[in-house]
């Protein structure tokens, strides 16, 4: 930090010379340009060819070097001839300053500077030759207040014990608190050596300097070494201050997220909490941050799964006792009954009533389906023997009002299907359709392969029933007339999804149609031997 700060002290200090070096190239450049005007090169002319100048030509000089004088940098602009003779400007500003410039050493073709330590002064003697042949006419000197070069100098923030200085090449002083600084700082300068330390009245400086490449006058500046270390200390407490402060914010952002992050996490710990203790209606409410955002939709849906997953195994276990205590209730001694009717074909058989036995041998078959509790599903083949005993059970009853067509194909008959889902769809075509209508009836059976899916189609063209009350099949408020239908949809749903199932479309006085959707089943589903 230290050489930042002397290295920022050495590039003021360069800059300050830079300054001072615009001013004089300013200087230098109007004088030349005052020089070579038409009114000074006639004047001097004159004077150098021996004739005397009007008081016109010398009024017209005047209000030539009026033209050029700058009140706020120069003190005087004064023309000599080569005998010494001079016209000064503004009136009353004389000062004969020949004798220094004919003691100076020889000009040339440049301008030359020159200091008045006893006047506080500079000059700018700039030598005048003629613009027609060269010839020497005289002299043109601009005396300037050296305070016009210490204003460079004050813009310099050393602090109050820093000194500053600028040296002609003679390492006489121009301006500033030269008496301040000791002679041998002055001759560390002749020495060139730069960004030394040295010791002026008992206290440590670090002196840096300039030494102009055009004017070769040296501006030097000192700046106490306690100021730099005042200062490296200030810019430490505020670093200080400033890393104390970002730490304590940092600490307390992090604290803030913290609770924060804790809120949101003991919600959820609470809300699992709930759901382990058996409340499924626990949500967890949406969060602008987007991981507990996500987190909270999760559980959210998590918690809706598994209520429905609960909802329909309890949905299917009520089904099932439901079925299981119906069956209780219209079984009893389910054996009992099927050996009866096993005694009635014997004896229709004994007697030559052939119809009476093949009628008991197919309720059998249909009593003997329903009872058996060892399988739930069975093939399609098997599934379609059932449907022929029912329909020859039926065909006895409707002679030949009802005529019933199954297509379907042998690949389909090896897939499972649930047990006794095609017989209550079947009856409903019998008993609702065909029962009320006066005329004949055809009932058709059609199997379709989709695919993944079986789709099975039973339409008939009996009475039907309007679109309301076909709406109401597959719901609850169709009372106990279609609840074998409404049995199998729930059944076929609970088995392979909500994409499965029956559908109903009538019109009354054309007939119905139900349609069933299977999805195919190679594998056989284990016995239930309870």
């Amino acid at each position: 930090m230290q050489e930042q700060i002397v290295r920022d002290a050495s590039n003021s200090v360069s800059q300050a010379s830079n300054s001072i070096d615009m001013i004089t190239e300013r200087i230098e450049a109007l004088s030349t340009t005052v020089i070579y005007t038409e009114r000074v090169q006639n004047y001097l002319h004159n004077v150098y060819a021996g004739i005397k100048n009007s008081r016109a030509e010398l009024f017209a000089l005047e209000q030539g070097l009026a033209v050029f004088y700058d009140n706020a940098l120069m003190r005087s602009m004064t023309l000599y001839d080569t005998a010494g003779n001079y016209t000064h400007y503004p009136i009353g500003s004389e000062n004969n300053f020949y004798g220094d410039i004919r003691n100076a050493a020889d000009f040339g073709y440049h301008a030359k500077w020159i200091g008045d330590t006893d006047t506080h002064l500079m000059h700018l003697i700039r030598p005048i030759e003629s613009s027609r042949n060269f010839d020497r006419l005289g002299f043109f000197d601009i005396v300037l207040y050296a305070d016009v070069f210490a204003q460079p100098l004050k813009e310099l923030d050393f602090g109050r014990d820093g000194m500053f200085a600028v040296f002609d090449e003679n390492m006489q002083c121009i301006t500033g608190n030269a008496n301040m600084i000791s002679p041998l700082l002055i001759d560390d300068i002749a020495a060139r050596r730069n960004n030394s330390v040295i010791k002026i009245k008992g206290r440590d400086y670090f002196v840096f300097y300039r030494t102009s490449d055009s004017t070769r006058w040296t501006t030097v500046g000192c700046i106490s070494r306690s100021v730099i270390y005042d200062g490296i200390q200030k810019i430490m407490l505020i670093v200080f201050l400033l890393v104390f402060a970002i730490i304590v914010a940092a600490m307390w952002i992090s604290f803030l997220f913290s609770q924060y992050s804790v809120r949101r996490i003991n919600r959820l710990i609470s809300a699992m909490h709930a759901f382990s203790n058996g409340d499924l209606s626990v949500r967890i409410m949406p969060d602008e941050n987007p991981e507990f955002k996500e987190l909270g939709s999760c559980f959210n849906d998590m918690v809706k799964r598994i209520e429905s997953l609960i909802d329909s195994e309890y949905r299917v276990k009520l089904l099932k006792n439901q079925a299981e205590l119906r069956m209780l209730e219209a079984q009893i001694n389910p054996h009992f009954l099927y050996n009866t009717l096993n005694v009635l074909y014997w004896k229709a058989q004994m007697t030559g009533q052939d119809d009476i036995a093949q009628i008991t041998v197919s309720l059998a078959n249909l009593f003997h389906a329903s009872i058996d509790r060892a399988i739930d599903f069975i093939t399609l083949g098997e599934e379609l023997n059932n449907i022929d005993d029912y329909i020859y059970i039926q065909k006895m009853r409707f002679r030949d009002k009802v005529q019933v067509r199954i297509a379907v194909s042998d690949v389909l008959k090896s897939y499972l299907v649930p047990k006794l889902v095609l017989q209550p769809i079947v009856e409903n075509a019998f008993i609702h359709g065909m029962e009320p209508k006066a005329g004949n009836g055809i009932i058709s059976i059609a199997f379709e392969d989709r695919g993944c899916d079986v789709v099975v189609t039973v339409s008939d063209d009996g009475v039907g029933m309007d679109a309301e009350t076909a709406g109401r099949v597959l719901t609850e408020r169709q009372g106990k007339k279609f609840q074998g239908l409404l049995n199998v949809h729930k059944r076929l749903q609970l088995y392979y999804g909500q994409d499965y199932g029956l559908s109903v479309v009538s019109t009354a006085g054309v007939g119905t149609v139900v349609t069933m959707r299977l999805r195919k089943e190679n594998e056989h589903v284990p016995r239930n031997d309870n």
